[in-house]
């Protein structure tokens, strides 16, 4: 029971953290498409995947490594994150010098500087970030999320009314953001000793690069799979396809917010709980309950969706509605595929996670090519559920071997079917909120929360 505990504890915490950030930076989203036509969003949005895209490659897969060593009971910490640093300012050397050839992409040619520098303070954010998580300093993990939101909204809008480029005036924000939390890590977290000589341990840096190297390109392929189809929807529909995707995919964050919040929590409690011998059940017990909470939301976001779309953003970007329910597929199948690849992390088998996005990510590729040409941003959408989807599979099979995971067909089935016919409503009716659609609803709540019960009964006989 001490072990359910835990995770329920440590969920909250992130909860409380994770809920406020990601409204505070839903609502910079909503702030922007007032102030941006679809095409600049279009671009701002291009400008972040690259930051994105970059990050890993600057600081060579390391923010899971420091993570996982600090949880590691036998290392010293403060080394730990010293050798880490050595690693990640060699990867930023790296990068600076590689950033000009982003010249040669015209979309973001004036923002190459801008691009460099927040690549840097985002990387030293994200290990301290995740170190504060590995060494239990929950709290400082959360508020520091918080600071950073808090700063980026608050001083977009000011600079939104008074840059002229509005995207300077984002990721200038953005950079300030994160210098704000960085200083808060510093402030709050005790790094006595970091400087010493004696931290430096050519051994632990071999180990952190070994288990390192392979969540590099992991990273890097999972970028592939959920945000390259941006580049290639630009390529054949234009910037302003792109900016309605963009927005689009903002409205699943409601979902991301939980399964995140649960991830975090969920990966320390992986890694203390790998060792026993219940394990499996475990794991199964809290994948059923997620699977009941995120069936839940996907169908209330869903039957809400006009409504909530009309309410966010700007007249020019409403049609994005019509995306949304496809990407909450999309967000199921990332939801459970993090779920069973924090297996790798736990058995530090890291090859597996690697070779698992890998299939994802090219099958993401191919399809895009095959799709988007004929369907635009709903081909994206579909060649991304269906990369998930076989993600999901090969690391289902592939992770047995670690934990027997054992999905319940009879919480999913139902809930497909229920959620299926919202879908048919809310794309065939002719108002904001359909009645009918609003009893599907009511049933999958129901049957959802009678599930959630059951289980949670369950977890104080295990």
């Amino acid at each position: 029971m001490g072990k359910y505990k835990k995770l329920a504890k440590n969920t909250v915490i992130f909860l409380i953290g994770n809920a406020g950030t990601k409204l505070l930076l839903f609502l910079l989203v909503s702030v922007c498409t007032f102030y941006f036509s679809t095409e600049a969003y279009g671009t701002y949005d291009i400008i972040t995947q690259i930051i994105n895209l970059m990050l890993p490659f600057s600081i060579l897969g390391t923010s899971e490594a420091v993570l996982r060593f600090t949880l590691d009971k036998a290392e010293i910490n403060i080394k730990v994150l010293y050798n880490t640093f050595i690693i990640v300012f060699i990867g930023l050397g790296i990068t600076v010098i590689a950033s000009p050839l982003l010249r040669l992409y015209s979309v973001v040619s004036n923002y190459v500087f801008l691009i460099a520098i927040s690549i840097i303070f985002q990387a030293i954010y994200t290990i301290l970030h995740q170190y504060t998580k590995g060494i239990s300093r929950n709290w400082v993990y959360i508020i520091s999320d918080l600071i950073e939101a808090v700063v980026q909204l608050g001083l977009s809008f000011i600079f939104l009314n008074l840059f002229k480029d509005k995207i300077i005036a984002c990721v200038v924000a953005m950079l300030v953001g994160y210098t704000c939390a960085i200083v808060y890590n510093i402030i709050l977290v005790d790094f006595s000793g970091f400087f010493s000589k004696n931290n430096y341990d050519r051994e632990l840096i071999g180990r952190l690069v070994a288990y390192s190297v392979p969540l590099m390109p992991n990273s890097i392929l999972w970028w592939v799979t959920g945000m390259s189809d941006r580049f290639i929807v630009q390529m054949y529909t234009g910037l302003a396809a792109v900016g309605l995707y963009s927005v689009a995919s903002k409205i699943p964050s409601m979902i991301t917010t939980f399964t995140s919040v649960v991830f975090q929590a969920w990966q320390i409690s992986a890694v203390e709980e790998y060792e026993s011998a219940d394990k499996s059940v475990f794991f199964s017990i809290i994948m059923d309950l997620c699977i009941s909470f995120i069936f839940i939301l996907i169908a209330a976001i869903s039957y809400f969706i006009k409504p909530i779309t009309s309410l966010l953003v700007s007249n020019e970007f409403f049609n994005a509605w019509r995306y949304i329910p496809l990407l909450l597929i999309a967000t199921f199948f990332s939801s459970i595929q993090s779920f069973i690849g924090t297996n790798y992390m736990a058995s530090k088998k890291t090859l597996g996670a690697l070779g698992t996005t890998a299939f994802g990510a090219i099958s993401n590729i191919v399809m895009n090519f095959a799709l988007i040409p004929r369907y635009g941003v709903v081909g994206a959408i579909i060649a991304t559920i269906l990369s998930y989807a076989i993600v999901t599979v090969a690391r289902y099979f592939g992770t047995k071997k670690y934990v027997n995971i054992i999905f319940n067909w009879k919480i999913i089935l139902p809930n497909c079917l229920l959620i299926s016919f919202i879908y048919y409503k809310i794309y065939t009716g002719k108002y904001m909120i359909d009645p009918i659609g609003g009893i599907f609803l009511f049933v999958v709540v129901i049957f959802d929360c009678f599930n959630i019960i059951k289980l949670l009964k369950k977890v104080k006989t295990h």
